[in-house]
């Protein structure tokens, strides 16, 4: 992996973060007491005992807080890599010798070597 691709690797990872920590706040302190609000029920403070000693349980605010926050960050970058990929597909195409992607405007395969020069278009 080369430095270019650590550091863009790096600030993806930055990002996502970021995203995960701002839509858990959103998630924590407008969603849940919204649902909370409108349903009339108590998801943030509700408890789901896992025995009987009491530090066996887990609280259903930050349970589903995290969850929904986990969920908008994967569709937020799933979103962005599909996006991201169907560019990189309309501006290349497959070398017709060793059948690798290469960008449309190449004279030259990058992988086998081969002329595209004169390729149909």
């Amino acid at each position: 992996m080369s430095a270019r691709e650590l550091l863009g690797l790096m600030l993806a990872a930055a990002v996502a973060f970021a995203i995960f920590n701002l839509t858990l706040q959103v998630a924590a302190n407008v969603i849940l007491p919204a649902i909370d609000q409108v349903l009339g029920t108590g998801l943030r403070s509700g408890i789901i005992r896992l025995g009987n000693r009491p530090e066996r349980m887990i609280f259903l605010g930050p349970l589903l807080a995290s969850f929904i926050a986990g969920l908008t960050t994967v569709a937020l970058f799933g979103s962005l890599y599909r996006n991201a990929w169907q560019k990189e597909m309309e501006s290349s195409v497959d070398c017709p010798h060793c059948l690798s992607l290469v960008p449309a405007e190449a004279t030259k395969c990058a992988f086998c070597g081969s002329d595209l020069s004169e390729r149909d278009v």
